[in-house]
């Protein structure tokens, strides 16, 4: 059939199921901010990109910092008019990492299965 995988990569796929599924979601529900109007769209960009300097100012977080910082300059970018093409983008890339995280999960359980 197949070799068992460690726990340590087992968990691994979770937690990338997990990020990957929720990052999507997250980054759909923020294309929608975005969409509303340029002022709420501001104002979230605005907080996660602050955020993700606060994140991102350890060592070890530097990476989950980058990445908030990134999500908040295309909330941000999305929300003025002339710029609505970056919208699309953050649909395309909300839909990849659902899809990603969702092919994550079918090998954590594939990987659980063959444990169990």
């Amino acid at each position: 059939m197949g070799e068992l995988v460690p726990r340590s990569e087992l968990v691994k796929q979770g937690w990338r199921a997990f990020g990957g599924v929720t990052g999507g979601i997250v980054l759909l529900v923020l294309r929608g901010i975005s969409k509303a109007g340029f002022w709420p769209g501001l104002l979230a960009g605005a907080f996660l990109v602050i955020l993700g300097l606060g994140i991102g100012s350890s060592r070890q977080d530097r990476a989950a910092g980058g990445i908030t910082i990134a999500i908040g300059a295309a909330t941000l970018i999305g929300s003025i008019p002339i710029f609505a093409g970056v919208r699309w983008l953050m649909t395309v890339a909300g839909i990849a990492l659902i899809a990603a995280g969702a092919w994550s999960l079918v090998k954590f359980f594939v990987n659980l299965r063959k444990r169990g």
